[in-house]
């Protein structure tokens, strides 16, 4: 850790521009892909081992693509759970069609066909990094299962690990509480990366926008 803080120092003395006021730590989840899918199933803890067979008992079914039609399945869901919260999406539609080369989406659908949860997974090249979430209001054991495909879709790439896309730190509120513990449920090794830096180029251009995103924050919070 103080390696990488004496490196984030001199980054930052190079002209780099630190995201938070003091060093900052990001954490997350790996899951190894390169045992068996039986193998990665029995490592999740019981709980989620439970719900992943549960959702298959039920008939819920998990479709892997990335056409147009996956996308706006998962950003209805997308767009739903923000209205839930009482915030507007801060993505449009476009910004995932945009990135339609470099993404892939898992959609779980019920027995009847209504979809129930999403996952939208960056591929580069060693690790699938779970990136954008959706669920239902009530999505059962759907998403367990979802990341459980993903894992598997990861590994028949040749993909060494799956990425739980970040698990929260001494969480304070409910939402987050429950967040970790259902990525925790998987049972992956816990690591932590410094966060990102960002070398500056136009330093008034870019105090201008950080001051108009921070204003944004405000009025949505």
């Amino acid at each position: 850790e103080a390696d990488a803080e004496r490196l984030q120092e001199a980054l930052i003395e190079a002209g780099f521009t630190q995201q938070h006021e003091k060093c900052a730590w990001r954490y997350t989840s790996l899951i190894d892909l390169r045992h068996s899918h039986q193998e990665i199933l029995l490592s999740f803890n019981s709980t989620t081992r439970y719900k992943v067979r549960r959702a298959l008992r039920d008939g819920i079914a998990v479709r892997c693509d990335r056409q147009q039609e996956d996308i706006a399945v998962f950003y209805k869901l997308f767009q739903e759970m923000w209205e839930r919260k009482g915030h507007p999406c801060r993505y449009s539609l476009s910004f995932f069609e945009q990135l339609r080369d470099r993404l892939m989406v898992f959609n779980a659908f019920s027995a009847t066909g209504a979809p129930l949860a999403s996952a939208v997974v960056l591929n580069d090249g060693l690790t699938a990094r779970y990136t954008w979430g959706a669920s239902a209001y009530r999505p059962g054991a759907a998403a367990p299962l979802v990341h459980y495909q993903a894992m598997l879709w990861a590994k028949n790439q040749g993909l060494r690990y799956y990425d739980m896309g970040g698990i929260p730190h001494e969480p304070k509120d409910q939402h987050l509480k429950g967040i970790k513990f259902v990525k925790e449920g998987f049972r992956g090794r816990q690591i932590k990366q410094l966060d990102s830096i960002t070398l500056v180029f136009k330093p008034i251009l870019y105090e201008a926008i950080n001051f108009v995103r921070s204003n944004y924050r405000n009025v949505v919070e």
